[in-house]
C-alpha cells in the first residue's frame, strides 16, 4: 500500500505420526504486518512491525486436552542506510537500533517438539556494512548485539571477504554474555567457477540443553559441490562429519531444475538429528527420498519417502 505497508501470510501444517501411542495434528498460522517510512531526506529510515502468530494442537491418545496459543509481537526500529564513494571504492554502512514486545501465551511443553522460546522484551543494535571496489563487492560485514531480560545476551559477527569473483571466505561469530563463551561459530571457504562451485568449511555449536547433556558443544566439517549442467540443471551433494561422535552425520545427493518461477528436486539424503520421543530424547538416523516442487510466487510442496529409520545410538 502506497509503499509504506508491506504483509504476508503463512500457514503450516505438521503431522506428528507414530505407529503407536499418542500423536498430534499442527496447525500453524503467521501474520507480519510493516510499516516503513523514510525521514529527513531519506537519512532515517523508521520501521513498525506488528507479528501475529497462532498455533493449534489437536492430540490424539495423549494425556493433555486439545490446546493452542495466540501471541503478538510489537517492534520498532529506526536505522540509517548511507553511502560514500572515493576514487575506487564506494562504503554503504547501516546502523540500527531495534525493540521488541512480546504479548500472549507461550507453547506448552509436550514430548512432541521444543516450543521456542522468546523474552517478552528485547533490544537489537545492529551495524553492517559493504565495501566495493571497481563495482566488485569486497567486503560485507554485520555486528548485532541482543538482549536477554532486558540484559546484554549475544554478540554476533559475520564477515564475507571476496579475494576475487572466484573465491570468498565468510564467517559467523556468536559470542553469549550469559554463559561467557562463543556458542556458535562458523567459517567456510567457497570456490565458484563455472559449471562447479565448492566449499568446506568448520562448525562449531551449543547444543540445546534440553535435548543433550554433559555434551554440550557439536563440531562438525562441512563439504559441499555443485555442478550445473546444460542451464538450469544442477547435481548437488554435500556433507557433515562430526568430529566428536567421528561419524557422517548428514550427506545428501541430488538434482534440482530452475527456471524462472519454477523449479524441482529430487534428493536422496541421510541425516541424523536429536527428537523428543516417548522413551525421552534419542539420537534417530533417517534415510530417504525428497521431492521438492516450488512454483514461484504461490508456494510449493516437499515430500520424504523415508527408506529407513532407526535409533541405533544415543547422544
Amino acid at each position: 500500500f502506497d509503499n509504506h505497508i508491506n504483509y504476508k501470510a503463512d500457514f503450516s501444517y505438521s503431522n506428528f505420526y507414530r505407529r503407536e501411542g499418542s500423536t498430534l495434528n499442527r496447525f500453524h498460522f503467521y501474520v507480519p504486518i510493516e510499516f516503513n517510512k523514510s525521514l529527513f531526506n531519506d537519512y532515517i529510515n523508521f520501521v513498525l512491525n506488528e507479528e501475529f502468530e497462532l498455533g493449534l494442537n489437536f492430540y490424539n491418545n495423549y494425556s493433555r486436552r486439545d490446546d493452542y496459543n495466540f501471541n503478538s509481537t510489537h517492534s520498532a526500529f529506526i536505522y540509517t542506510n548511507l553511502f560514500r564513494k572515493y576514487d575506487y571504492i564506494l562504503h554503504n554502512i547501516n546502523f540500527g537500533f531495534g525493540a521488541s514486545l512480546r504479548t500472549g501465551s507461550k507453547e506448552i511443553e509436550n514430548e512432541f517438539f521444543i516450543p521456542n522460546t522468546y523474552d517478552d522484551l528485547t533490544f537489537n543494535i545492529e551495524l553492517s556494512q559493504i565495501i566495493f571496489s571497481d563495482n566488485d563487492k569486497k567486503l560485507k560485514h554485520s555486528l548485532t548485539l541482543r538482549t536477554e531480560d532486558s540484559k546484554f545476551n549475544i554478540l554476533s559477527n559475520q564477515f564475507k571477504y571476496y579475494f576475487n569473483n572466484n573465491f570468498n571466505i565468510n564467517n559467523t561469530t556468536e559470542y553469549s554474555f550469559k554463559n561467557s563463551n562463543i556458542d556458535r561459530f562458523f567459517i567456510e571457504g567457497v570456490y565458484t567457477t563455472q559449471p562447479f562451485k565448492i566449499s568446506s568449511g568448520f562448525y562449531y555449536n551449543k547444543i540445546d540443553e534440553l535435548l543433550v547433556k554433559n555434551k554440550p558443544y557439536d563440531r562438525f566439517l562441512t563439504s559441499k559441490f555443485q555442478y550445473e549442467f546444460m542451464p538450469y540443471n544442477i547435481i548437488y551433494s554435500q556433507a557433515w562429519f562430526n568430529l566428536n561422535s567421528k561419524k557422517f552425520e548428514n550427506y545428501s545427493i541430488g538434482f534440482t531444475h530452475k527456471k524462472r518461477c519454477i523449479n524441482y528436486s529430487l534428493e536422496f539424503k541421510e541425516s541424523t538429528t536429536a527428537k523428543l520421543t516417548q522413551m525421552g530424547v534419542k539420537s534417530v538416523r533417517d534415510r530417504g527420498v525428497y521431492l521438492k516442487f516450488n512454483l514461484y510466487p504461490i508456494g510449493g510442496v516437499r515430500y520424504n519417502f523415508a527408506l529407513r529409520g532407526d535409533d541405533t545410538y544415543d547422544f
